[in-house]
């Protein structure tokens, strides 16, 4: 979905719903180069009503996006529960040039369940992951581990990632907080 090549990017707001969503059945997965939440400049949160990304489908790619303003309702910018996932070189809360503030409301990373999440890859350039937040007092942290049901999450978080200004915890491990 998308590319880098100009012009070949998307931008997807203003949908009622996820901007996108990629299904557990969809395997090995590239979503690049896109504008999820934003107007086309990149410099307008329109955000959709959920997630920015909802992320169920094993090996997906999510690479050099800017994923800003979603969650009009309640949602993060990405949300995982796909396995062996990577995200990488994204703008997530932030606009085009990656500082000023187009945040996502509940939290710009959510993981559920999941085995082999990447967020940011040691030598890559990471995320730039700043400014969510959340007006219901429920989130609004840049990445927001939160397995439910006793179940696990095996998230690798790369040192090359930025996560700064965010309403709530840079990490947060839910449902134990700092630890």
């Amino acid at each position: 979905i998308g590319g880098t090549e100009p012009r070949s990017g998307n931008v997807l707001s203003s949908n009622n719903g996820n901007g996108i969503r990629i299904r557990e059945s969809a395997k090995r997965n590239r979503i690049l180069g896109n504008f999820i939440g934003t107007n086309a400049a990149g410099t307008a949160a329109l955000g959709n009503q959920s997630a920015g990304i909802d992320l169920r489908g094993p090996g997906t790619e999510v690479l050099q996006n800017l994923i800003s303003g979603n969650g009009r309702f309640a949602g993060p910018g990405i949300a995982i529960s796909g396995n062996d996932s990577l995200v990488d070189g994204n703008y997530i809360g932030t606009d085009v040039t990656g500082t000023l503030p187009l945040g996502n409301r509940l939290a710009g990373i959510t993981t559920g369940i999941c085995v082999g999440v990447r967020i940011g890859m040691d030598g890559g350039p990471g995320n730039v992951i700043a400014f969510n937040f959340d007006n219901f007092d429920q989130d609004g942290s840049g990445i927001s581990i939160r397995p439910i049901s006793g179940g696990t999450a095996q998230v690798q978080i790369a040192a090359a990632n930025s996560i700064h200004s965010n309403e709530g915890l840079g990490i947060d491990l839910r449902p134990f907080g700092v630890n």
